[in-house]
């Protein structure tokens, strides 16, 4: 796992403490994700990497937004398997519902919503990412889903570390 630097990781704890100390945020660990994490630890980990990887690449951009808007972007707080939906309409509709929640339970800016909103581009084809921060979330949630998936068929790799 790719480390931050000693500030970087003070920055990140102060930027995520509001929502991961809320109780509807830590419910989200008893959803399964992508098979082998949860959806807590998915999120949690796609707003490491958004912060990790636009700090070793150096873009300015909104830090607290990169990694609120992360956090929050399968706030669902919902099983979608335990739902009617098909996984197809899950992956279309989820980021709206993670909004709703996200604007229902948190003051979240408009950058923050565009993050959650667009994140599952280009499934959601009309929903173009045009902000950076937005655009880092959408690759690293894809990294990240792609990383989960194949731990959960190479048990070896489940030894993987996560944030």
């Amino acid at each position: 796992m790719p480390k931050l630097k000693k500030e970087e990781k003070r920055q990140f704890s102060n930027y995520i403490s509001d929502v991961v100390d809320n109780d509807l945020v830590k419910s989200l660990d008893n959803y399964t994700q992508h098979r082998s994490t949860t959806t807590y630890k998915h999120s949690l980990n796609v707003a490491y990497y958004s912060f990790w990887i636009a700090k070793r690449l150096g873009l300015n951009v909104e830090e607290k937004s990169l990694i609120r808007g992360a956090l929050l972007h399968d706030f669902n707080l919902y099983d979608w398997r335990k739902t009617n939906m098909t996984s197809s309409e899950h992956l279309r509709t989820h980021p709206k519902i993670a909004r709703y929640n996200a604007k229902k339970y948190f003051n979240i800016n408009p950058l923050e919503e565009e993050i959650i909103l667009k994140h599952m581009w280009p499934v959601t084809i009309s929903k173009i990412p045009t902000k950076k921060e937005a655009i880092i979330v959408c690759a690293m949630d894809s990294v990240c889903a792609i990383s989960d998936f194949i731990k959960s068929f190479f048990p070896k790799y489940k030894k993987v570390k996560e944030v």
